[in-house]
């Protein structure tokens, strides 16, 4: 039941991102164009679908959406600051990454800067453990495990690395973590973007997490001439930033639902 509630929830969320909605118009707009009696709507439903998918990879929204999210997260860390603070635990959270044949370093994707960023951190600790997140789905291995050959080719002793499998998102990271950091301060490293929802939910599970974000991807506005040109850059950026805050939006949809059966018992 809760691998289908995942697929269906990512499903489900294609749709509401400017890539599978303009798609969606622009297709229904072709069907009803088809009947004679729609013609009309079926044109302004195309024209819907191009100027949506025109504006969604310009680059400007995309870069003022994630640009607000990864200053919420904050600066790069210092790891002699984290040992000061008494941080023993680099707890760094699962990205996408390929499983199949490839070196450890070529089967990342966003996956890359965090368990980087990670080690860095890690290595500036003494002393710390490094703890990889990242669950599997029936159509592949865990990303934690694939995730760890990283780690220990650049020298990260396999005592010093622990494995989180069981994760499917960020909601199973918080609850798992929550059994084995208790209320140790701990450095969570994701990418900037998600940074401020990761730690809400941390927060909410009664865990003390220290952000350190990485993989920042609009901290430079984008030249001149690139505002107003469609990019697939552009369109990576806003569904990243929708994707933040339609999960901000979930969360409190999840709350109020959880709030309320609590007031009904």
């Amino acid at each position: 039941m809760e691998a289908v509630g995942f697929f269906a929830k990512k499903i489900l969320s294609i749709f509401a991102f400017p890539l599978g909605l303009g798609l969606v118009l622009i297709f229904l707009g072709l069907a009803l164009s088809a009947l004679r009696s729609r013609t009309r709507l079926g044109q302004l439903s195309i024209l819907a679908g191009a100027v949506l998918l025109l504006v969604a990879s310009s680059s400007l929204p995309g870069y003022f959406m994630l640009h607000r999210l990864e200053e919420e997260a904050g600066p790069y860390c210092n790891p002699e600051e984290l040992a000061r603070s008494g941080v023993r635990n680099v707890a760094v959270l699962g990205g996408a990454i390929v499983t199949k044949d490839a070196t450890a370093a070529d089967r990342y994707e966003e996956a890359l800067f965090r368990v980087m960023e990670g080690i860095r951190l890690f290595k500036g600790i003494q002393g710390s453990l490094l703890i990889i997140s990242g669950g599997s789905t029936p159509l592949k291995s865990s990303d934690a495990e694939a995730m760890a050959d990283l780690p220990l080719e650049m020298g990260v002793s396999p005592s010093a690395l622990a494995l989180e499998t069981r994760a499917w998102d960020t909601l199973d990271e918080a609850r798992l973590f929550a059994d084995k950091l208790g209320d140790a301060p701990f450095a969570l490293v994701t990418s900037a973007g998600h940074m401020a929802r990761a730690m809400r939910i941390f927060r909410d599970r009664g865990l003390k997490p220290i952000p350190c974000p990485c993989s920042f991807k609009a901290q430079e506005k984008p030249p001149f001439h690139l505002w107003f040109l469609p990019t697939a850059e552009g369109l990576i950026r806003l569904t990243a930033g929708m994707h933040e805050y339609l999960g901000r939006l979930w969360i409190k949809i999840r709350s109020s639902i959880l709030w309320n059966a609590k007031d009904l018992s």
